[in-house]
């Protein structure tokens, strides 16, 4: 019961332990995580601090345009268009209101001399000398997202410099380097919104847990980074370490609840064992003090037999005498009545004997004995009674202390003699 309470309570420590070192884990990795996908959004932020420069130095005075645009054009899907908020008017290059017209176009998506309509019309209208970016929108039945800003290089008002990129949600774009654990979704919003994804390192499928999620800002740009660790940050060992814990609490819980159960075992066992001998003392102590009693008695009896032997020596040598001197004076009753008496302190004169040789201590001595024969010195010394016949067929010769067997067969005798009240006849046989 004891090693199993033990056990209940260590085991449960161990798994008290295990949360508290998992949960410090999982807490360093998650501000781990949450640092990690900062430094990105900072990488990020810088990155787009450079596009802003880049584009804010375009215009229509500018050297080598097309160098500077073609240079900006990290990807075949890209656009870099110098735009006009409406139509110029003078070869000042004063612009009158009118729609958004391409002036210079590098990329796919736009044409030189092409009118805007729709979004992108908009998106030129609203242009300030800070960079601003828009949500994923719809061109020709592509999704695109879209930079514009007025070029501080301009001196001519009414231009804008746009950048329009094809998104590709879908194409996974790992990261590189020090951040290769991490798996990054970046948003055109501000939440997460499936239809506003510009770029993932997992494409289209959802981040590993958990997340964590920072807005990234520039000018008039907010974007949402999540990121999700795609292996442990903290490392392997971090991981394994609470498991390890958990472990060894549970061993070392299995191993002292053995260790207890074994030790009240032993103490049971050894309780049992001096219970039983604590019985086995007490037995002998009663055995002990029950030979010193009976070793008491037989002194005891040992003298009261020679106390009594010697006057009853003295009855007996009494009772002869008075039997001869009043032999022929009285009738045969009296004599016989003496005779009786004489008989009764004889056997009592016998029980003393018998008392004081059962308590002496003898050493038995064996001869060749006959048993007819030793039982006819039986019956001298102790005749049948009036009205019981002895028959005694026995020659066989045995190997026994002769008088421990006439005084075995005597006592035999006399007990028969005692339960055969109507008389009758004992039969004594034996035979090899």
């Amino acid at each position: 019961m004891l090693s199993a309470l033990i056990l209940t309570l260590l085991v449960a420590l161990s798994i008290v332990a295990w949360w508290v070192v998992r949960s410090g884990v999982d807490g360093q990795e998650e501000d781990l995580l949450k640092t990690q996908v900062n430094q990105v959004s900072i990488v990020l932020q810088t990155d787009v601090e450079k596009v802003s420069l880049a584009l804010g130095s375009l215009g229509p005075e500018s050297k080598n345009l097309d160098a500077q645009a073609n240079a900006l054009r990290s990807d075949p899907g890209i656009t870099i268009a110098l735009v006009t908020k409406g139509q110029v008017v003078d070869a000042q290059g004063d612009v009158a209101a009118g729609p958004p017209q391409v002036r210079y176009d590098d990329g796919p998506a736009l044409r030189q001399g092409e009118q805007l309509t729709g979004e992108l019309a908009k998106i030129a209208l609203a242009a300030r000398p800070s960079l601003s970016a828009t949500p994923v929108i719809d061109v020709a039945g592509k999704p695109y997202e879209v930079f514009s800003i007025v070029p501080s290089s301009v001196t001519v008002p009414g231009y804008v410099v746009m950048e329009v990129s094809e998104i590709f949600p879908s194409v996974r774009v790992p990261l590189e380097g020090p951040d290769h654990k991490l798996d990054i979704s970046i948003y055109a919003t501000t939440t997460v919104q499936r239809s506003q994804l510009l770029e993932s390192s997992v494409g289209l499928k959802p981040l590993p847990q958990p997340t964590a999620s920072v807005v990234m800002r520039f000018d008039l740009i907010e974007w949402d980074l999540v990121g999700g660790a795609n292996s442990p940050l903290l490392g392997t060992a971090a991981q394994v370490t609470p498991w390890i814990v958990l472990g060894v609490g549970i061993l070392l819980a299995v191993g002292l609840s053995f260790t207890v159960e074994a030790l009240m075992r032993r103490q049971r066992y050894t309780a049992a064992v001096v219970a039983q001998r604590e019985a086995e003392l007490a037995e002998e102590k009663k055995m002990s003090l029950r030979n010193e009693r009976l070793a008491a008695l037989g002194e005891f009896a040992t003298v009261v037999g020679h106390e009594l032997r010697n006057p009853l020596g003295a009855a007996i040598n009494a009772l002869f005498l008075q039997r001869m001197e009043l032999s022929g004076k009285v009738d045969e009753g009296s004599l016989r009545h003496l005779g009786l008496a004489e008989a009764q302190i004889e056997r009592a004169t016998k029980l003393s004997e018998d008392l004081i040789a059962y308590m002496r201590e003898r050493e038995i001595v064996t001869s060749n004995v006959e048993i007819e024969q030793l039982f006819g010195e039986v019956l001298e010394s102790a005749p049948p009674p009036p009205g019981i016949e002895v028959s005694v067929h026995a020659p066989v010769h045995v190997t026994a202390d002769p008088n421990l067997l006439k005084q075995v067969m005597t006592n035999i005798l006399i007990n028969a003699y005692q339960a055969m009240d109507r008389g009758g006849t004992i039969e004594v046989n034996a035979s090899e």
